[in-house]
């Protein structure tokens, strides 16, 4: 809009000037009704009229070039702050971390990091996790209603930062032997960890980050004497499922 407002200021101012340098003066109109009644003074009227005339079109002229000149600025000032909003704004990324303990009742563990170069606010997430049979389970639900902190809090995670997350969840008796079956026979089911991370840019524009983290036999270990649990899975063997990925 700006620039079709400058073009058209241009063209007028152009249009205005060059009709004033084409319109005869009186001296011309008189010079060219009576050609005998000039007189020297009327010959010095026309050269200045002349040399007026020649330099109102060279300003016509200069004006119009730094018409162009201004919108060629403004138009790679614009490109500049586009591009400054994209590698200066805030990134938030998701990192699995270990699933400790695996058992009837467990923790699972993730961070959120922010690595673009602004702070992450009003941040707010949804987790969930869940047992499956399906190793290509292609739906992940994210529940508008459950997510934290609640509305009107405010959190924020600065450049270079990580926070730290968990969710707790609960197997059943057939899923827990099925996760100590995996020590000798395939796996017979994997743990799921979703949610997304809702968050502001930096320039006030509101972001998300979707993941899906799918942890399997390959990560078991056994836990070492005292800690408390038998079982836990490493963050190092967790993948990025198929599905449920997504950001802005």
């Amino acid at each position: 809009m700006r620039l079709a407002i400058l073009i058209a200021v241009a063209l007028f101012v152009g249009a205005c000037v060059h009709s004033l340098a084409q319109t005869p003066s009186p001296e011309q109109t008189v010079t060219q009704q009576q050609p005998n009644q000039v007189t020297e003074l009327g010959k010095a009227s026309l050269k200045i009229d002349k040399a007026l005339a020649d330099y109102t079109w060279w300003l016509a002229i200069f004006t119009s070039v730094l018409a162009v000149a201004t919108l060629a600025l403004w138009c790679i000032a614009y490109l500049q702050w586009r591009d400054t909003r994209i590698t200066q704004r805030a990134y938030l990324s998701v990192m699995p971390l270990d699933v400790a303990p695996l058992a009837l009742k467990g923790v699972a563990h993730f961070a959120v990091q922010n690595v673009g170069k602004l702070p992450a606010r009003k941040v707010s997430w949804f987790i969930d996790c869940d047992y499956d049979g399906n190793g290509q389970r292609p739906k992940f639900p994210i529940d508008d209603n459950e997510f934290y902190p609640i509305a009107g809090e405010s959190l924020v995670i600065h450049p270079g930062a990580e926070m730290k997350r968990s969710k707790n969840f609960s197997l059943t008796d057939e899923q827990q032997l099925n996760v100590l079956r995996t020590w000798t026979e395939p796996p017979q089911g994997y743990l799921y960890l979703w949610g997304e991370i809702r968050y502001e840019d930096g320039f006030g524009v509101s972001r998300y980050t979707k993941f899906s983290l799918r942890y399997d036999s390959r990560g078991y270990r056994k836990a070492d004497p005292g800690c408390g649990y038998d079982i836990f899975i490493t963050g190092e063997s967790a993948r990025f499922h198929q599905f449920g990925n997504d950001a802005d």
